[in-house]
């Protein structure tokens, strides 16, 4: 790994100091051997390899050729209760084919983040998404005059209730996230949105 090469210049430290140095130099191989590092709108992410799902390992073919990866918010947790999170950069997130799709995208990419904040809970007001059908439904707040600003789109799961699942988006300083959040635990759309941004600021090199 051209990372873990020692320097000539360090090898008469090395003969002095012996097990120190080589030590530091382990340590150092380490951490980039667990680690992978991806750079999305001006930031550099360096991500512990157990948070990224498999497909985005350096040793896989990256599904995202515009860059980004695909993260779970805590590998040690049972699968029931992890959730994935999705950083892409927001030139292609918010490109103008998906935008058009996708009126929570759109919202999304506005820029108008606070039209999608949740400071209360009873705000949020379940609709169907096409009448009659309680396969698809979403979640919205009260926007500008007397328009609602979608948070979160729904649907069914055939299993059961319970897993019924949910996708929103977040923000980090100028790029956008989406994640998933199970339907039961709606009510904690904000709390979800912190603790991805605290894992995305503990990863982030700062220059």
């Amino acid at each position: 790994m051209m990372g873990c090469k020692h320097s000539p210049f360090a090898a008469p430290l090395m003969a002095i100091h012996g097990v120190i140095l080589v030590t530091a130099g382990l340590v150092s191989c380490a951490q980039e051997a667990n680690t992978q590092t991806f750079s999305i709108d001006g930031h550099e992410f360096v991500i512990p390899k157990e948070y990224l799902l498999p497909s985005q390992l350096e040793w896989f073919k990256k599904p995202e050729p515009a860059g980004g990866f695909i993260f779970t918010n805590d590998p040690n947790l049972p699968l029931a209760e992890q959730f994935t999170v999705a950083l892409t950069p927001r030139e292609n997130r918010c490109r103008p084919d998906k935008v058009a799709a996708s009126p929570v995208l759109a919202d999304a990419c506005s820029g108008e983040h606070q039209a999608q904040q949740l400071s209360d809970v009873r705000e949020l007001r379940k609709e169907l998404t096409y009448p009659g059908n309680d396969a698809f439904w979403a979640y919205s707040v009260e926007g500008p005059g007397a328009t609602r600003t979608i948070v979160a789109t729904c649907y069914a799961a055939a299993s059961s209730i319970s897993n019924d699942s949910c996708s929103a988006f977040g923000w980090y300083s100028s790029s956008i996230y989406s994640f998933s959040i199970e339907d039961r635990n709606i009510a904690h759309l904000s709390q979800r949105r912190a603790e991805i941004e605290s894992l995305l600021s503990s990863w982030e090199r700062r220059r």
